[in-house]
């Protein structure tokens, strides 16, 4: 029969690795995307989403060269500034996605040896024994 404190352990555990396994599972391995503005028009701001590689990808954008935005011909080019992206598309949010990532794996690792540590420091001892050996004389 398992122990209150046996089970209360094995939960604890099985609730670390299911965190794990539902934050690779439905976040590390999806496309990320990156959304940011890439010019004014007479309307306000113009935003351009570009959906980039997961995570585990090495370029950023899965291979895929993402195209320039295209100015409209009907923007007055003399009150706005034709459009373009800030920053390079993709690089900013894959890199910050892959040290959450690494946080979240560090995280599991150090919850997985605080458990085992708790595991070890709470280990009922084996009874000591009711009586002491009497020392018997040497020679």
């Amino acid at each position: 029969m398992m122990t209150r404190r046996r089970r209360l352990l094995l939960m604890a555990v099985a609730a670390l690795v299911a965190w794990f396994a539902m934050v690779t599972v439905t976040w590390a391995v999806r496309p990320l995307s990156d959304t940011m503005p890439v010019g004014r028009d007479p309307d306000g701001l113009v935003y351009r989403r570009t959906v980039c590689g997961t995570l585990f990808d090495s370029n950023p954008t899965a291979g895929v060269t993402v195209p320039e935005p295209t100015t409209p011909a009907t923007l007055d080019l003399t009150k706005y500034l034709p459009f373009g992206f800030p920053r390079p598309p993709c690089v900013l949010v894959h890199h910050e996605a892959r040290v959450l990532y690494a946080i979240d794996t560090t995280a599991f690792w150090l919850g997985l040896a605080a458990l085992a540590f708790i595991a070890r420091r709470t280990r009922p001892r084996a009874p000591d024994s009711a009586e002491e050996p009497a020392l018997q004389p040497v020679g």
